[in-house]
């Protein structure tokens, strides 16, 4: 009897497609597997024997409607390298998701803001929040990873060294969605009261205690919050009211990487900051909007 595609996708597809990967990867490809394998239930596919080009276009049908097209997108990504491996390990004959084509992904506005704009973002945010977006602007980093910044904890037995190599004047990210750890120069924006009032708060971060006892091992720097998806939730908020609708809080990453390329900075550099391998992921970071043309063109002609 052949295994269920559940079966295959936990014993033989996961430990090796994700052998490396991230805690945060790992959760992120699971749950699109999840919405794969839902979808293929609902029409009655249960083994790699049941699927064939008409039932696999029924899935993609059903996937691209009740999903964003963002996401689906990523589920067909992640099914279609399933297949892939089931058809190399001659548990199909050929791979009848190999013709589906992704859906086209509509860009929302709002993915490069105004200097006012981002101000905006910044005092209308409530304390908690206010540490986040400040910290994403000045870093160009995602959510969770601002999330788990740690500071250290000096103790009589050890130093608990935290994400802060403030010799270096760097921030560490660690368990990164590529599964290494990622280091960010500190902006004067977060330490530079003087010239940056509004936005210089790391040192009042750093200069918080740690008032339980449990979270002494990680401490935080960043405000806590019950899970990083409230960041996210309280943010869209604070957006509308702002007069950005639609713009999230991890569209303040691709606001930093549109801001470096205005200034013409060497791509490379732009890929270091965000943390990209692929040069195609970073241009997918970098927008442009009529003041950034007219200013090269009036540079240029």
């Amino acid at each position: 009897m052949q295994p269920t595609i559940v079966e295959v996708i936990e014993k033989r597809y996961k430990p090796i497609a994700l052998a490396g990967y991230c805690d945060q990867w790992i959760r992120e490809v699971n749950r699109h597997l999840e919405m794969a394998c839902q979808t293929l239930t609902d029409i009655g596919v249960i083994t790699f024997d049941d699927l064939t080009e008409e039932t696999i276009d029924l899935w993609w049908a059903l996937t691209s409607k009740k999903l964003p097209p963002v996401t689906a997108n990523k589920v067909l990504v992640r099914f279609k390298n399933v297949c892939r491996r089931a058809t190399r390990w001659k548990l199909l004959k050929y791979n009848p998701a190999l013709e589906l084509k992704t859906l086209d992904e509509k860009e929302r506005p709002f993915k490069h803001l105004t200097a006012y704009q981002r101000m905006a973002l910044i005092t209308e945010s409530p304390e908690k929040l206010k540490a986040y977006v400040i910290f994403a602007q000045c870093t160009g980093q995602r959510r969770g990873s601002l999330y788990r910044l740690t500071k250290h904890v000096p103790r009589p037995d050890k130093q608990l060294n935290g994400d802060i190599d403030l010799m270096n004047g760097e921030f560490i990210f660690r368990d990164t969605k590529n599964g290494e750890d990622h280091r960010v120069p500190i902006h004067p924006r977060l330490y530079d009261e003087k010239r940056y009032p509004e936005t210089a708060i790391l040192g009042q971060l750093l200069s918080i205690p740690i008032k339980h006892k449990k979270h002494t091992q990680h401490p935080q720097l960043l405000p806590r919050y019950a899970c990083v998806e409230s960041i996210s939730r309280q943010f869209c908020r604070v957006a509308r009211r702002v007069g950005v609708p639609g713009f999230r809080f991890h569209d303040l990453r691709h606001d930093v990487g549109t801001r470096m390329a205005a200034l013409n900075i060497n791509q490379k550099v732009i890929m270091d900051v965000l943390g990209h391998k692929d040069p195609e992921m970073t241009l997918r970071y970098t927008h442009t909007n009529l003041a950034i043309r007219s200013q090269a063109m009036e540079a240029a002609l």
